[in-house]
């Protein structure tokens, strides 16, 4: 079985479906080793994270190539970094292509399952009906 504990102790950094928030934490513990969690916003190129094993820390570049990464890539690029620790761990042999494919297919079951947002998909949010008996009402959000 594997473990992983996220401490939820930073700001909301990108959003679900259904106007809920995915959060990504500041610290993350998995099987027992805790890794720093943190936003930078210089890059390496062609890079949008990187995960280093020896002072445990996931880091997720605001930029790539020059250009501003759209912050709604930040939850794959952390899922993505997150399967890097749990190779660490078990010492399972991936290569950087498994881990790609791992782990867009698992932002893929996310997605369709309303946990993590797609990029650019226009969100519903519903606010709490008044007292006075009125109909839910359901405001569009458009997040580009």
């Amino acid at each position: 079985m594997v473990l992983v504990f996220a401490e939820f102790m930073g700001e909301t950094t990108t959003k679900r479906s259904r106007g809920k928030k995915m959060k990504i934490p500041k610290k993350l513990k998995v099987c027992g080793r805790v890794y720093a969690v943190e936003f930078q916003n210089k890059h390496k190129k062609g890079f949008l994270g990187e995960t280093k094993h020896i002072s445990r820390k996931i880091i997720i570049y605001r930029y790539s190539d020059g250009e501003k990464v759209d912050p709604d890539l930040f939850g794959e690029i952390f899922i993505h970094e997150i399967i890097h620790c749990v190779n660490a761990v078990f010492s399972i042999p991936m290569t950087e292509s498994n881990v790609e494919r791992l782990s867009g297919g698992l932002c893929g079951v996310l997605k369709d399952n309303g946990l993590l947002n797609e990029p650019g998909r226009k969100e519903t949010r519903r606010s709490s009906a008044k007292r006075g008996g009125e109909k839910e009402k359901t405001q569009e959000i458009d997040r580009q």
